[in-house]
């Protein structure tokens, strides 16, 4: 009869261990994998858009700040510099009919630095200035003096601007820019748009014999366009 030998075995004891190292490792690798499937499934499916679709891109938000544009620069006409202010017309020498500087009323408004034709008994008055720059609009206030022009009654003077394109010195109808009638008492205002002319014409003419003075009241160039 074999008697049981209660003696430990080592060797058992060390089969035993290694068996069950090699067990956490192989379900600690098998818990790595599916993560690593799980994750790549889910990634696949939030990007998923359905048959036929591209996968969704990633999208950036960009914020645009608008600039505005600077303001372009004026440029000569003709060879004129651009004006950029205002200037009155009596500091420039016309050609043709001269007229005469001074301060004139009309309405009760006192007009200083105007132009007048002292008489304008069935004539016309025909003045050309040459500007020394390009200007947009030439603003004035036209009218019959106040002083003299009591004995007129209802007789109107009729005032135009032309834009002397073609430099003829001649009030040509297709450069009429402006034209305006005025009668004592009731003055009439002029915004004429020359459009960076660099020559202009001023006529008057009257409807009868209006020997008061007829005025263009503080004629004034600018280089903003007409209004």
């Amino acid at each position: 009869m074999q008697q049981r030998s209660d003696t430990p075995d080592p060797g058992g004891a060390r089969t035993r261990k290694d068996t069950s190292a090699v067990g956490v490792t192989l379900i600690a690798g098998a818990c790595t994998i599916i993560a690593a499937v799980a994750g790549a499934l889910i990634t696949g499916w939030l990007t998923y858009q359905g048959p036929g679709s591209e996968p969704a891109a990633a999208q950036a938000t960009v914020t645009v700040t608008a600039v505005a544009p600077p303001r372009p620069a004026a440029t000569a006409t003709d060879g004129v510099p651009v004006g950029t202010g205002t200037l009155s017309l009596t500091k420039l020498t016309p050609k043709g009919d001269g007229l005469v500087t001074g301060t004139w009323s009309l309405a009760g408004q006192p007009y200083s630095e105007s132009l007048a034709s002292p008489d304008l008994c069935s004539s016309r008055s025909r003045v050309i200035y040459e500007l020394p720059r390009s200007y947009q609009r030439l603003v004035a206030t036209a009218g019959i003096d106040d002083d003299k022009g009591k004995r007129q009654g209802d007789d109107a003077v009729h005032f135009a601007v032309y834009v002397d394109r073609d430099h003829d010195d001649q009030p040509d109808d297709e450069e009429q820019v402006t034209a305006v009638a005025a009668q004592y008492g009731k003055p009439a205002s002029v915004n004429a748009p020359i459009g960076g002319a660099t020559a202009v014409i001023l006529t008057m003419y009257p409807d009868g014999c209006v020997t008061a003075p007829a005025v263009w009241g503080t004629p004034t160039l600018s280089g903003e366009p007409a209004g």
